[in-house]
């Protein structure tokens, strides 16, 4: 499955950025904690950001120009759009919260078409008891599945469910005290599409 992610950055130029954004995924794939197997600076989101900004339009010919001549129409600053660049945060936090609403949902689905309560569904030691000659009990399996999701995203763990990722401050919120960071430096705050497969 490929997931969009947007990753914060702090760095001096687009190209920063990238470099940025390339050395926090490397030790997330394969041969790190596994959470892709590959990774594409834009990928399947390339003008992720385009969508957004015709919720807020106009973006200036300045940004437009600087975006071109760098060619990184995946990666901006604060400075060059702040109401885009605030957008697609929101964007991906509204991705990432409702990744929590159809875990919750499958659970409790799950839970209806079992008849089973939710003290049942938690009954943790129940499922994971492992026996000689005993495989897992595979009716659970999507109940790990959506606890393993909204687990990551509560731990505030990344994962390809994040969405978002402030690579600066190590966390998948965005605070308002890292807002007041950007605001104070504007052009050192850049937003970086990515595109993960897993």
């Amino acid at each position: 499955m490929h997931f969009h992610q947007e990753l914060l950055v702090k760095a001096d130029s687009a190209k920063g950025a990238k470099k940025r954004a390339e050395g926090f995924l490397g030790p997330h794939g394969d041969n790190g904690t596994g959470v892709f197997d590959y990774y594409v600076i834009g990928g399947r989101w390339e003008g992720a950001h385009d969508a957004v900004d015709d919720l807020v339009k106009p973006a200036t010919e300045k940004v437009a120009k600087r975006l071109a001549a760098d060619k990184a129409p995946d990666i901006f600053s604060y400075k060059d759009n702040p109401e885009l660049f605030l957008a697609q945060i929101k964007s991906m936090l509204d991705s990432r919260n409702a990744t929590l609403v159809e875990a919750k949902e499958g659970l409790l689905h799950f839970a209806k078409k079992t008849g089973m309560s939710m003290e049942d569904i938690l009954d943790f030691p129940r499922w994971g008891k492992s026996t000689m000659g005993e495989g897992p009990d595979m009716k659970i399996s999507m109940v790990g599945y959506n606890f393993r999701k909204a687990s990551k995203i509560l731990s505030d763990s990344y994962c390809t469910n994040s969405y978002f990722w402030d690579v600066e401050n190590e966390t998948g919120y965005f605070s308002k005290e890292t807002l007041e960071e950007i605001e104070k430096e504007p052009g050192a705050w850049w937003l970086v599409t990515v595109d993960l497969h897993n």
